[in-house]
């Protein structure tokens, strides 16, 4: 709960101001780090992302169970040995799915109860459990009802929590599911729009400020550290969002869509600058790990969580493979992942040709030719792709990124 002096205070403000938030007006501190473990698969990437990371995680929720939209179970089967060595409180979490309008409460509670008997057969005891469910605004009371009826169910030792969707804030059961959970986590990244992004500083700061005014306990906020592949159709309807897994419902029209650890980082520095009331951490969603497609690396995820200085610095690079063939490539010399660059030309006194590969293309449309990327992506810092080729036969071109004017 607040403290008695900020409730006060709180009370005595104008209206204006308690839109605004009560915040503490103190030194800026840190918050801590935590994360969500997602995968279903724990993989030799995966085990290594976790012990790397560890020394700057202080929780770690881990997926346990799914309740898909059939009305059956998936259990992940999380590697529960691996995570009593990092030596952190563990929240089981458990999905159900946003699609689920009804299901068996005593049911659900039975099967939670079951996995927990499981883990602590297996030596772990969670420190709590999480709901993550992306219900409806108008399904708020009922979710509160489920959750009341969980919460008694629970050992004193585990505390609940739920994720909090923005968009509950204009329901008046919003106070009802609240009340019920002793901690939140507040998701403000998500696909509203592909051309908004995953992830909007302005717009995530008006939700922390409304969601301060109506979360009277501890909350933490979901942030991202991932990429998504987002189809739609003609009428701008999102058809499918891909992170990781295949999806079978694509359209011609998509967009890769990333979150900037920049952007991010400096959300984090504004917020941490004066916390909100109430406001206790930080929750990344995920872990990265070497193998992910659409994740930062986790160089970059660590530098973020440890407040190092971010820079991502692209270099072109041209090399001769044969007689008058040119291989091109971009490096990233910076300490975090870089976008790539949307296009580039080159510059060169001989006729030449010229094509794209790994994401770029040539096009001919512009008054000079240039390589146009067709996706979005990332390039780790330290690591090389290479971009296409070309071939003059009498000069050493240079590629220079974006389109003279």
């Amino acid at each position: 709960m607040r403290p008695l002096f900020h409730g006060r205070l709180c009370l005595a403000l104008a209206a204006s101001l308690l839109l605004a938030g009560c915040k503490h007006h103190h030194k800026a501190t840190q918050l801590p780090h935590e994360a969500y473990i997602w995968q279903r698969h724990w993989t030799a990437p995966l085990h290594e992302a976790l012990t790397r990371s560890t020394p700057l995680i202080s929780r770690w929720h881990v997926l346990s169970a799914e309740l898909e939209r059939t009305g059956h179970w998936s259990d992940t089967h999380p590697d529960l040995i691996a995570l009593q060595h990092t030596h952190r409180p563990i929240i089981a979490v458990f999905r159900l799915n946003g699609r689920l309008a009804h299901w068996d409460h005593r049911a659900v509670m039975d099967h939670i109860t079951a996995l927990l008997t499981q883990w602590k057969q297996h030596g772990l005891s969670p420190s709590g459990i999480e709901i993550d469910y992306d219900a409806a605004a108008d399904r708020l009371s009922d979710y509160a009802a489920f959750l009341h009826q969980l919460h008694q169910t629970l050992p004193p030792s585990h505390t609940l929590w739920i994720t909090a969707l923005p968009s509950w804030m204009a329901s008046f059961h919003l106070d009802e599911a609240l009340q019920q959970a002793d901690h939140v986590v507040l998701q403000i990244h998500a696909v509203r729009n592909p051309r908004l992004g995953l992830f909007d500083a302005r717009v995530a700061q008006r939700w922390l400020t409304q969601f301060a005014t109506r979360r009277h306990g501890p909350w933490s906020v979901a942030l991202p550290a991932y990429g998504s592949r987002v189809s739609w159709d003609e009428q701008g309807r999102i058809t499918s969002v891909r992170s990781e897994a295949a999806t079978f419902t694509e359209t011609n029209i998509h967009a890769e869509l990333l979150a900037d650890p920049t952007v991010i980082a400096s959300f984090i520095h504004d917020e941490e600058r004066i916390p909100l009331d109430g406001l206790q951490s930080w929750v990344w969603f995920r872990l990265p790990s070497a193998e992910d497609q659409r994740a930062w690396s986790l160089p970059t995820w660590h530098a973020v969580l440890s407040h190092q200085p971010l820079r991502s610095t692209i270099t072109v690079h041209v090399m001769q493979t044969e007689p008058a063939l040119y291989e091109l490539s971009l490096r990233n010399d910076g300490t975090i992942d870089a976008l790539l660059p949307p296009t580039l030309t080159v510059q060169t006194a001989c006729p030449y040709t010229m094509d794209g590969s790994h994401g770029y293309t040539l096009t001919l449309s512009s008054p000079v030719p240039r390589l146009e990327r067709r996706t979005n992506g990332l390039l780790s810092p330290g690591h090389s792709r290479t971009i296409g080729w070309v071939r003059c036969q009498n000069d050493t071109p240079h590629m220079v990124i974006g389109t003279p004017s």
